[in-house]
Formats: structure tokens, C-alpha cells, sequence
């Protein structure tokens, strides 16, 4: 958000998020994706990072709560994953 976090913070935080991630190429399956969505009822676009993290073999955390109560197995919610 754009009043949340000092930009100084931010390009901190997001600097120091891209030395924990590796390359990794995946192609996510426009079938795969719409039939994600369909079944959890969110957006292509929701469904997309849904299937990048379970290809990877990682949970995807995020704060959106819906998101997270559709895929309950694949999806942490942030609040739950910061302990």
C-alpha cells in the first residue's frame, strides 16, 4: 500500500525478498489455471500463483483472506504463517 511502508522500507524489504528467491521457469497451464478457478471460485489471476506455488512444492502465503479459505490446503494465510 502506498501510505503502509516508508519507500526506503520498502525497497529494503523487496531487495532482501530477491535474494531469497532462485530463477525458476514455470509455465503455468492455461487449463490447469481456469480449472483452479473454477473449483475455488477466484480469478485466472489468483489461480495462476495457486499453481506457480504448488509446482514449486511451496505453500503460498498471502494476505488475502479469500484466497486462503478457497484452497485451505495449498494457501497460508500471512497472519497465520508470521508466528
Amino acid at each position: 500500500r502506498v501510505r503502509g511502508l516508508p519507500l526506503a522500507q520498502a525497497m529494503s524489504a523487496f531487495h532482501a525478498a530477491e535474494t531469497l528467491v532462485t530463477d525458476a521457469t514455470i509455465e503455468p497451464s492455461t487449463e490447469q489455471c481456469l480449472r483452479l478457478a473454477a473449483r475455488g471460485r477466484v480469478s485466472a489471476w489468483d489461480a495462476e500463483f495457486v499453481f506457480v506455488a504448488e509446482a514449486l512444492g511451496l505453500p503460498l502465503v498471502t494476505a488475502d483472506r479469500r484466497l486462503a479459505r478457497a484452497f485451505p490446503d495449498r494457501v497460508v494465510p500471512l497472519d497465520r504463517s508470521v508466528r
